[in-house]
């Protein structure tokens, strides 16, 4: 996934979350569906960064 779709999913998440707020309580659920899904989608390309830019710290004295 590129980093503009990973961008185009953050700000969709955070449209949804403003929705949210505003939403009656049968629309939250189906908000918070989708907000999970974006989510998962995001934890999988995340991580893999993550995973990659990340090296054990090391302590000496």
């Amino acid at each position: 996934m590129t980093e503009s779709q990973l961008n185009a999913l953050r700000r969709e998440r955070s449209r949804l979350l403003d929705a949210w707020r505003v939403a009656d309580g049968s629309n939250k659920m189906a908000i918070l569906v989708r907000i999970g899904d974006i989510d998962e989608e995001l934890g999988k390309y995340t991580d893999k960064a993550a995973e990659k830019a990340a090296r054990p710290r090391r302590f000496f004295r």
